[in-house]
């Protein structure tokens, strides 16, 4: 009787241990918590497996993109050179060899130098991005040198048809540099773009066309600035518009009007001004540090050519210009200061 007494007691207890089991989890099913998973068996210890050398290397040296393995080391840089001397060396042996007349080494080198851009735009499209450039930048610059030599050597084109073909070659290299974000190809561009005037003089004072000519180009990378934000580029420009006036002031200031090189150095200054204080800060919502350089520098150079200019036609009106260009500035702070608050000085994503 006892031990049938002990069975429905542990019995009773067994239905009170089921009944709070019940009631435990009728409160979590309420409440949303996850039920608990079953337990599960301990599973042995797996030894950690033993990775090869291969795997690692493997791992450390194909998983990175492949274009910068080529496109930006030297090996690369040396197999182009290579390859356009050599183009080059031959060339000139055919030439030697009186295989090709004058008019056709120069379609030769045009012919040579969009095949080798039409190249350099079809493994832009891929993923090779910087070797495309490299040899997009190659065959520009053989057909520079074909244009060029079409004209100083064997007078096949004349002086104005030279500068126009020069000028459509550097604005298309420029749009293929915003549209590809190539910032060392629309530098190659600037170089073409300045040098052609100065291949192209004869030593006259033609500096209302000479301005005018500077303008547009300086309005072209207004006009990128809208689609790319590059931090060389500018600087490169400001230093070719500077070195240019002050090559062009030391020989023909005296020789020239007070008017056309004034607004011309004011231009320079105020699109400068309104690509890092308005344009930058608007679209890109950035303020870089190397904008910090560059507005003082803008400022300091526009003085130095401002107070020049002045002095060699109007000395009288040295502080009016002083007053002036304190007036410009403390406008172009103000505008700086509304366009950059809230902005941070980090990079926008995407920028070469």
């Amino acid at each position: 009787m006892a031990n049938q007494n002990e069975i429905n007691e542990l019995r009773a207890r067994v239905n009170a241990l089921q009944q709070e089991l019940d009631s435990i989890k009728k409160k979590l099913d309420a409440t949303g918590a996850p039920a608990l998973p079953p337990a599960e068996a301990p599973q042995p210890a797996q030894k950690p497996r033993k990775e090869s050398r291969i795997g690692i290397y493997i791992k450390t040296r194909i998983v990175p993109e492949f274009e910068p393995l080529i496109g930006g080391n030297i090996i690369g840089k040396l197999g182009l050179l290579t390859l356009v001397l050599a183009t080059a060396w031959f060339i000139k042996y055919a030439f030697d060899r009186q295989w090709i007349n004058e008019s056709g080494r120069i379609y030769t080198g045009l012919v040579a130098g969009f095949g080798v851009t039409s190249f350099g735009l079809r493994l832009a499209r891929g993923r090779l991005r910087v070797i495309s450039h490299s040899i997009i930048g190659t065959g520009c610059a053989i057909l520079y040198v074909a244009v060029f030599g079409a004209y100083f050597f064997y007078n096949l084109l004349g002086r104005e048809e030279t500068f126009i073909a020069l000028f459509i070659l550097s604005a298309c290299i420029a749009l293929v540099a915003a549209r590809a974000d190539s910032q060392i190809l629309y530098l190659f561009s600037l170089a073409g773009a300045f040098l052609a005037p100065v291949l192209m003089s004869r030593g006259e004072n033609s500096y209302r066309f000479l301005f005018g000519y500077i303008a547009i180009i300086n309005a072209g990378f207004l006009v990128i600035s809208f689609r790319r934000y590059w931090r060389v580029a500018p600087f490169v420009l400001l230093g070719a518009d500077v070195l240019v006036y002050a090559i062009w002031a030391a020989e023909n200031l005296s020789r020239s009007s007070f008017t056309v090189p004034f607004v011309f150095i004011l231009y320079v200054f105020l699109l400068f001004m309104a690509i890092e204080i308005a344009v930058n800060p608007r679209v890109w919502r950035s303020v870089s540090r190397a904008a910090l350089v560059l507005l003082p520098a803008n400022i300091a150079l526009f003085l130095w050519l401002g107070i020049w200019t002045v002095n060699e036609f109007h000395r009288n009106l040295r502080p009016h210009f002083i007053l002036f260009a304190a007036g410009m500035l403390a406008l172009s702070y103000y505008i700086f200061n509304h366009h950059s608050k809230g902005v941070g000085n980090e990079k926008p994503s995407g920028s070469h």
